[in-house]
């Protein structure tokens, strides 16, 4: 991943926390984990519903 991807990323993940943190009983730690399993989920989703997910299997040749 590309270093402004990787810096994009952390600081959705930083935001996401911190808005979720006062209603979580869960340590800052653990939830920064779950938060970035939802936007990786969410990534995930958007390149299906776009079509890249599409685009990136079709070049990794035939399973």
């Amino acid at each position: 991943m590309e270093a402004t991807e990787r810096e994009l990323l952390d600081g959705y993940t930083d935001l996401m926390a911190t808005a979720l943190r006062p209603y979580s009983g869960l340590t800052q730690e653990a939830l920064r984990l779950r938060c970035v399993g939802a936007l990786g989920a969410a990534e995930a989703i958007a390149a299906e519903l776009t079509g890249a997910g599409h685009r990136r299997r079709d070049h990794r040749g035939a399973d």
